[in-house]
């Protein structure tokens, strides 16, 4: 199974998944590691602002 890094095209969240599901939902990888050490894939980087609120809720305001 190839893990690959992609980006929420809505959130700016970036996640890991499996190659063919991200394809499968239009995306393109980004040119990050997509797995730890381990080879387990890595958790999600929620997009925040520097204050750690989610960005898109800061837009808003």
């Amino acid at each position: 199974m190839a893990w690959k890094r992609y980006k929420d095209p809505t959130s700016g969240d970036e996640f890991t998944a499996d190659e063919r599901a991200g394809t499968a939902m239009g995306l393109k990888p980004l040119d990050k590691d997509a797995v730890d050490a381990s080879d387990r894939p890595l958790a999600p980087k929620p997009n925040t602002d520097k204050a750690g609120q989610p960005a898109s809720k800061s837009k808003e305001s």
